[in-house]
């Protein structure tokens, strides 16, 4: 609701989150980039976040430059 608010298609909206099953799985199913948050290094388990970043320089490096998109 949120982006058909903004006007924003899902596809070029990103969602960051820590947990694969209730973060990424959801935000692969709504069609949004899927961004893991994984500090830890834990293995994806078969679930195939669109980026991977281990902290939040890295995500904060990834936002500026704006080099994501949805993986297929």
């Amino acid at each position: 609701m949120a982006l058909a608010k903004l006007g924003i298609p899902a596809d070029q909206a990103w969602y960051c989150g820590n947990s694969l099953k209730y973060d990424i799985e959801s935000a692969r199913s709504a069609g949004l980039v899927a961004i893991w948050y994984n500090r830890h290094g834990f293995d994806p388990e078969g679930v195939a976040p669109d980026v991977e970043v281990k902290s939040w320089e890295e995500f904060c490096q990834i936002v500026q430059a704006q080099t994501i998109a949805p993986t297929e």
